[in-house]
């Protein structure tokens, strides 16, 4: 068996041409299925390092297959990647596609570039001392193609001017929160308000706004949803930092 094994399923033969095209070229091992329904038959040897999954599809959609994939018991089936693909995704379906459990998201038709950069990033074989990578790393929803039109050096500008921000969002609640002022915070938010907007994470995106709702009032210390808001902000963004490091250290790495 190669070292890396894809599971491709996707009901449109000319996808399955190029991706199996590129695939094979590189040394990667590919297995079709057309649908959901033949995915999780071939799933049950366990043996693929990851999924790349159409969203559309007959018999079983890629939403369906995800979420049969991520109930199934045995943590092979909770961690294992799977990249979901479609000619025209977009901010609410790529969030869909992360709440049903998909990991990673990319264009059709394919580019190789970007499914080289995949493979790349979440091919770690089973086993591997990196593979809590592709376990704990959060779904990124920003399209970075749309605000960097490809080119590298702008990419990882724009990701190390994110993490920053978040940073700084982190930090200004904090202060707030201990010095008991309000402005720290709702002067950041207006200063990383781009940031927030572009990363569109959906749970990040809910916990700033309620917590600069609360803020445009005197701040309780003791204000027990306020804490536990400014808890799950620190948990998102740190969550969202580690993520977009990851990306950044791929970028510099493969530009």
């Amino acid at each position: 068996m190669k070292a890396v094994e894809i599971l491709l399923v996707d009901d449109d033969e000319i996808n399955r041409l190029v991706a199996t095209t590129y695939l094979r070229k590189w040394d990667v091992g590919v297995t079709i299925a057309t649908n959901g329904k033949e995915a999780l038959e071939h799933l049950q040897s366990k043996k693929f390092t990851m999924i790349m999954m159409d969203l559309h599809m007959p018999e079983m959609d890629g939403y369906e297959c995800t979420s049969h994939i991520r109930a199934m018991e045995d943590e092979y089936y909770k961690n294992v990647p799977i990249i979901v693909f479609s000619a025209s995704y977009t901010i609410d379906s790529k969030r869909k596609a992360a709440e049903y459990g998909m990991t990673d998201f990319m264009n059709k038709p394919f580019r190789h570039e970007e499914l080289q950069e995949k493979i790349s990033m979440y091919s770690h074989p089973q086993g591997s001392s990196n593979n809590h990578v592709d376990k704990d790393r959060r779904p990124l929803l920003i399209d970075f193609d749309l605000h960097t039109d490809g080119d590298a050096v702008f990419k990882a500008e724009l990701i190390q001017l994110l993490i920053e921000n978040l940073t700084e969002l982190r930090l200004a609640l904090d202060n707030s929160i201990k010095q008991n002022d309000t402005q720290l915070f709702l002067k950041t938010c207006h200063k990383v308000y781009t940031a927030i907007s572009m990363l569109a994470d959906p749970e990040l995106t809910q916990v700033v706004d309620r917590i600069r709702n609360r803020m445009r009032q005197p701040i309780n210390p003791t204000d027990k949803e306020l804490l536990t808001d400014a808890t799950i902000l620190n948990t998102v963004a740190e969550a969202v930092s580690k993520s977009l490091d990851i990306e950044l250290n791929y970028v510099k790495k493969n530009s």
